[in-house]
């Protein structure tokens, strides 16, 4: 039971890594948009 909790606990992080990733990158490359169109 515990194996099973620390299993969901261990994904539940890399999930939320992950979407922290995806959104980090997304607002880096609508940061990039903006520069290139400033310029």
């Amino acid at each position: 039971m515990s194996v099973l909790l620390h299993f969901f606990k261990k994904k539940s992080i890399v999930v939320s890594h992950s979407m922290i990733m995806r959104q980090c990158r997304i607002r880096s490359e609508m940061h990039l948009e903006m520069v290139m169109r400033h310029y």
